[in-house]
């Protein structure tokens, strides 16, 4: 509350003299910021699990970062000792959600803080406004927990006007072009941090920006300006200025447009929109003539991985007809071993009711398999319609996807064990550095999917490839892993990782988008 508050009153104050060095201009604002936001994960994950919970087990502090991804899963999660974050909140579902897409928005805030705090580079002031605003509206959400109320009674925010965020980046791109290499950090820094959408994959650009506000380097920085332009939203301009502005939608699936979609245009559906919209149509038709025809399962866990906005799918969070999620939830409840993830399209379904009998209709014509885990969903569906958590019993259904959830968490924990192990046995090929930070890494809570390109790659030791992508895989956890786990069951002669992946890929859409647990 306190550093928000400084940070606040700071940006409001004129500035009696211009900064040595123009780049470090609210390099202190946005550290207090960064720590405003630090400290009430920190203490959230102190009332959940005990002073500890902040320590590693070397003793030292967990970083803001690890801080981050921690607290992401206290509220995904949702255990026992998390009620405080839900106490007397009317709609705990909803409250979560908030919470966890709130949160989302940080990822970039615990590079800048560092910047801000130990190198002294700040941001441009508007960004820096729209951070603080971003902390403030995070805070306001904790407080609406009668519990953590009394502690955020009085949470400070910028009232100073802003301009719509297109509008900002406009201006940061003129600026950008003319900035000389000390300033453009700060500006390609505000830059990303204003940008409307962020992928759930972490982009490359994130691990260049985290370079260039510790080191920079012309390598780093062409890189970025790049990717900027290329991540920009793009905007129409009209060839005369004699007419008045015209505002426009691009809709390609639009039904009352012209049909100039892609699938108009070219024979083979290439692109996996396409061919998601094109596998809804042959589902649809057969299952009218009593055929059960799914499509393949494969397709299912690679929209998982990737997202339904960012496959162009859907648009910016847009719900699903029943017509079309039922045959890829069918199609992931039937394949054979382990069920493929589907969570992910119930919670985008606008109709469970009709979704449900669409399932159980296909169920008549489909694999025993289908009807069997139709009973899991009935079960999931209803407690997502109720807003009621599941009764976990040992023997119950998703007993076991939360233990699997539960282990994986430990297991991040013990990676350094298993590399002593593997260092130890001389009939084992050496590992890189490189495949040694990344595990160091992940052991910090970063995503495993650079750690697995890593291993697919042609210079990693084959005699390795299958052990470590397994590994990798029992304890993939995060949103940010199903895309290696994607990569694992595409690729050849990872036999021995396979199942680990598919389990990662149901842990995961189980525990972000399943039915509420313990809130």
């Amino acid at each position: 509350m306190d550093s928000l508050y400084l940070a606040v009153l700071s940006l409001g104050k004129p500035r009696r003299s211009e900064p040595r060095s123009p780049d470090s201009l609210h390099a202190c604002e946005i550290g207090l910021i960064g720590s405003s936001a630090e400290l009430a994960m920190a203490a959230c994950l102190v009332q959940a699990f005990g002073p500890s919970a902040i320590q590693k087990q070397s003793g030292f502090f967990k970083t803001f970062g690890l801080l981050l991804e921690e607290f992401r899963l206290l509220v995904r999660d949702s255990p026992a000792a998390a009620g405080f974050l839900f106490q007397d909140v009317p709609d705990s579902l909803a409250h979560r959600d908030k919470l966890i897409q709130k949160a989302g928005q940080f990822r970039l805030l615990p590079t800048l803080r560092a910047a801000g705090l130990h190198a002294g580079r700040g941001l441009t002031w508007e960004a820096t406004v729209v951070q603080a605003n971003t902390v403030a509206e995070f805070l306001d959400l904790l407080a609406q927990a009668s519990r953590l109320r009394p502690y955020l009674s009085s949470v400070s925010r910028c009232p100073y006007p802003t301009q719509p965020r297109a509008l900002l980046l406009e201006d940061l791109k003129s600026r950008l072009a003319e900035a000389d290499s000390a300033a453009q950090v700060g500006l390609l820094s505000s830059i990303f941090l204003l940008l409307p959408d962020i992928p759930t994959d972490e982009p490359e650009w994130i691990q260049y920006l985290e370079r260039v506000n510790v080191v920079p380097e012309a390598k780093d920085l062409s890189y970025l300006l790049s990717a900027a332009s290329n991540a920009l939203p793009a905007s129409l301009e009209k060839i005369s200025g004699e007419a008045a502005d015209i505002r426009v939608k691009i809709k390609a699936s639009d039904e009352g447009t012209l049909a100039i979609a892609p699938h108009y245009l070219k024979k083979s559906f290439g692109q996996i929109r396409d061919q998601w919209f094109a596998d809804i149509g042959t589902a649809n038709g057969r299952l009218e003539q009593g055929v059960f025809d799914p499509p393949p399962a494969e397709t299912v866990r690679n929209v998982f991985a990737a997202g339904l906005d960012e496959s162009g799918i859907t648009q910016d969070g847009e719900l699903l007809a029943a017509h079309q999620a039922w045959p890829f939830i069918a199609a992931s409840l039937s394949c054979a071993g382990t069920p493929g993830p589907y969570w992910f399209l119930v919670k985008r379904s606008q109709d469970l009711g009709q979704l449900r009998a669409l399932l159980t209709k296909a169920s008549k014509h489909g694999p025993k398999k289908l009807s069997t885990n139709l009973e899991e969903l009935r079960v999931g569906i209803e407690a997502i319609e109720k807003s009621e958590p599941l009764n976990l019993s040992p023997e119950g259904p998703f007993s076991d996807l939360k233990r699997e959830v539960e282990k994986a968490l430990e297991m991040r924990e013990k990676l350094q064990p298993r590399l002593e192990r593997w260092h130890g046995n001389t009939k084992k090929p050496s590992l890189t550095g490189t495949f040694l930070d990344l595990i160091r890494k992940v052991e910090e809570g970063q995503p495993v999917t650079p750690a697995v390109e890593h291993i697919l790659a042609p210079d990693f030791p084959e005699d390795a490839k299958d052990y470590w992508a397994r590994i990798l895989a029992e304890l993939s956890s995060e949103s940010n892993d199903a895309p290696g786990m994607a990569a694992i069951l595409s690729s050849d002669g990872l036999t021995g990782a396979t199942t680990a992946a598919r389990k990662a890929m149901r842990r995961i859409d189980f525990s972000i988008f399943g039915p509420p647990l313990i809130l």
